[in-house]
């Protein structure tokens, strides 16, 4: 199981490239053919966000902190870089 974890950690960064890649190429054509809308904004808030509302559910209980800290290391690869 951890070299399954380990190999995905390994490539995450670059199959994510490659989609982010894929997706800037057919966005003037999926927004032509379809009428696509796309939803561009910062992630920043958005993270901090749910950070504070992570942290009142550990407070009132309704989040076990095991899971809280399983969560948080799915966020952050293993490099220590934000996730995009």
């Amino acid at each position: 199981m951890s070299a399954l974890l380990d190999a995905c950690d390994r490539t995450g960064d670059f199959f994510s490239a490659h989609i982010r890649q894929a997706e800037a190429e057919n966005e003037a054509l999926n927004i032509a053919r379809f009428k696509t809308a796309y939803l561009k904004v910062a992630l920043a808030p958005w993270r901090a966000a749910v950070a504070r509302t992570r942290t009142d559910l550990l407070a009132e209980g309704l989040l076990d902190s095991e899971t809280a800290a399983m969560v948080t290391a799915a966020e952050t690869p293993m490099e220590g870089k934000p996730v995009p």
